[in-house]
């Protein structure tokens, strides 16, 4: 039975993974950013690309071409989303099987690989979202195996063009894996200049960078209008500067393993077990570090960790813990790799029993650590439902490219064109913002439309983590979400 499960372990691994990722896909709802992407994909491809050179987007256009495609292929209706999110879904499957080939010989290890990466909580949960998060962590890890190719055999030519196409493709996918990929590779090269012939690497530079060019364009384009060149780098140097890397260090290592789950009680528990176990395998792991190969990988994640802390810390100024995730996919397939290298039963089913627990938190939207990627629909159609109970006909007022829009069209579209003396808006606030801010936007309100009947607050994580951010001076608002109902002026 084990030798035929060994035998046809790739079918299995398909079944497995259709089966957990179809099944469970549909617990999440989008959130602000994919919408982005769905609007994307639905107008025409022409629309797309005139629209995209007029008004650039902060991120590099080839994802949403591809999705684009993806949705005038299978003919995607705008609700379906679940067609949307199984783009994403192809690209992290696209990684996994790349890895299992390039990266494994031992079936036994590559078993152990597939079966940690289908059932963790962090991969589970990117893999999902309707970005480019799976499909340039794909480009970055074929990158990453090109290159350490490459680097044995500086004088084969196949490598260096294949290395230019993948930083080419990397480029109109995402600005900031461009920068980990040749950062990444200027430090790799560093460490063996005697091997280099420095015409052809000149060459290719150049001609990635004409090949770059109209990118480069459109990005200083959005940058000028958005007012975001000016945005960078403006705030003044403090203590927290040196200890915000340190946490998105730290953090994403966290992160990587459990997935959005935290629990301020059971976190600090996983930690200590799985320190626990290190220690009881140190000798496996020192035994390890012997090859080389693995210590490249080591090396690789550890770059990446350090040179992103310190990027999102100095540069674009944002909170690491929140800002990681999406950049550590590449990371955490490394990481993963070398845990299957590692041989540790006890660690394997110690990450499989903690992921299969922190999938089922998020699927039923508990103990989120990061609640943007959570939108509380259930909570929204109550409130919208009880308002319309109370004031008749209510006009539900929002954004078509923000989440309570999306979820008002799919599910209350005849509250678009009602007619009606109430008008029921959600407002979401930066939870780094001030307390006042509510009363501010109820002003705003109230100048628009009239006066505000209603207005309350509700969130969509747990008591701990929000009692974890207002600890750590991360969440200054008393609830994520307001609600406001209000009687328009004659």
């Amino acid at each position: 039975m084990l030798n035929f499960f060994k035998k046809n372990f790739f079918v299995f691994f398909c079944l497995i993974f259709i089966g957990v990722y179809t099944v469970l896909a549909t617990r999440f709802t989008f959130w602000g950013d994919e919408l982005f992407s769905v609007y994307y994909a639905k107008i025409g491809f022409i629309d797309l690309i005139k629209e995209y050179i007029s008004f650039p987007d902060n991120h590099p256009p080839l994802y949403y071409l591809l999705l684009n495609l993806w949705q005038k292929i299978f003919n995607i209706s705008f609700h379906n989303d679940y067609m949307f999110q199984l783009f994403s879904i192809f690209w992290h499957f696209a990684t996994i099987a790349y890895i299992s080939k390039y990266f494994i010989s031992n079936t036994n290890k590559r078993i152990v690989f597939i079966v940690l990466t289908v059932f963790s909580s962090f991969f589970f949960m990117y893999s999902h979202m309707v970005r480019y998060y799976s499909m340039v962590s794909f480009f970055y890890i074929v990158f990453y195996n090109q290159l350490n190719q490459w680097l044995k055999d500086t004088g084969n030519l196949s490598h260096l063009i294949f290395l230019n196409i993948l930083t080419v493709f990397i480029a109109y996918t995402d600005y900031p894996t461009l920068m980990l990929a040749a950062f990444y590779t200027a430090f790799r090269m560093l460490q063996e200049l005697h091997k280099f012939k420095l015409r052809p690497i000149f060459a290719s530079i150049i001609i990635q960078l004409i090949v770059m060019l109209p990118i480069f364009y459109l990005n200083h384009q959005y940058s000028h209008s958005s007012g975001l060149s000016g945005a960078l780098g403006r705030h003044e140097f403090s203590y927290v500067h040196l200890i915000k890397p340190l946490m998105g260090f730290t953090q994403s290592l966290y992160h990587i393993s459990f997935g959005e789950f935290f629990n301020m009680y059971i976190a600090p528990l996983f930690l200590v077990v799985l320190l626990i176990l290190i220690l009881l395998n140190l000798k496996k792991i020192h035994h390890m570090l012997d090859d080389n190969e693995t210590r490249i990988h080591v090396g690789f994640i550890l770059f990446n960790l350090i040179f992103l802390s310190l990027f999102l810390t100095f540069v674009v100024t944002r909170y690491p813990i929140f800002s990681f995730a999406r950049f550590l996919l590449p990371v955490g397939y490394i990481l993963f790799l070398l845990i299957a290298n590692l041989q540790s039963s006890v660690i394997v089913i110690f990450f499989l029993v903690v992921n299969s627990f922190a999938i089922s938190q998020n699927i039923l939207h508990k103990s989120f650590i990061n609640p943007i990627y959570f939108v509380p629909k259930e909570k929204v159609f109550q409130l919208y439902s009880s308002v319309f109970n109370k004031y008749g006909n209510v006009l539900w007022i929002a954004d078509d490219k923000c989440p309570f829009g999306y979820l008002r069209d799919k599910h209350f579209p005849s509250s678009i064109s009602l007619s009606s003396e109430y008008v029921f808006k959600i407002v979401t606030l930066r939870i780094n913002g001030t307390p006042e801010t509510p009363k501010y936007i109820e002003k705003d309100l109230e100048r628009n439309y009239g006066k505000v009947l209603v207005s309350q607050g509700f969130d969509n994580f747990s008591k701990s983590s929000k009692c974890f951010l207002q600890r750590i001076g991360l969440m200054n608002t008393d609830y994520k979400y307001y609600y406001y109902v209000i009687r328009k002026d004659a």
